[in-house]
């Protein structure tokens, strides 16, 4: 995502998935499988420079 995107949507995806997180935790779930699983969805989430020009033009 670049500086000009919407952060609302995202935002609230984040949430959303650390709420779910917090609560199978909570359940009795394994906190380093929470904690890898979110990683991977930050990971994936974050734009990659070559990402954020492609398309422009340039």
């Amino acid at each position: 995502m670049g500086a000009d995107q919407p952060v609302e949507s995202p935002a609230r995806l984040l949430s959303g998935a650390m709420d779910e997180a917090a609560l199978w935790i909570t359940r009795g779930g394994d906190p380093r499988a929470a904690e890898r699983a979110l990683d991977r969805l930050l990971t994936g989430l974050r734009a990659r420079p070559d990402a954020c020009s492609a398309g422009d033009g340039s």
